[in-house]
């Protein structure tokens, strides 16, 4: 997959608002449901996201870590990103509380509850904590093999 053909996807995605549990590209999305239809338009099988939320979840002490199990079943994780790969970021009082996909030379397509869906680069500052610190918690590729182009 080409830089140029994901930045294309990904600009088509611009504008669509941030909806939790949303899954409509144009009227409402969320980080994994942009993940979900942004591989599909790829040629995918869609991928399946089957778990409630509210938009608080990850603001609570010991909050369950529900992406996890989503991109361990899903994605390896790996130690450097190719395009088109994800990023799981910490926020709150998870570890895995957002993902981006990233589309190379250092932007990212990812759909907030500021901004809806989006592209940014690696400086943004909400990609950084107070401290200075990335939230930037993996690397994630799609499994070989459990989503053929369909």
């Amino acid at each position: 997959m080409t830089e140029d053909k994901l930045i294309e996807l990904a600009k088509t995605y611009i504008g669509t608002p941030h909806i939790n549990g949303g899954d409509i590209k144009g009227a409402g999305l969320d980080c994994c449901t942009l993940v979900t239809n942004f591989y599909a338009e790829l040629g995918y099988k869609k991928i399946p996201v089957s778990f409630g939320y509210s938009a608080d979840w990850y603001c609570r002490r010991n909050c369950k870590e529900i992406l996890l199990p989503y991109l361990e079943k899903y994605f390896d994780k790996v130690a450097s990103l190719l395009p088109g790969d994800l990023v799981s970021y910490r926020w709150g009082y998870s570890s895995y509380a957002h993902l981006s996909i990233y589309l190379g030379n250092r932007k990212f397509a990812h759909c907030d509850a500021d901004d809806g869906c989006c592209i940014t680069g690696a400086d943004e500052p909400k990609f950084w904590d107070a401290l200075g610190r990335s939230r930037i918690t993996g690397y994630w590729r799609l499994k070989d093999g459990l989503f053929q182009r369909t």
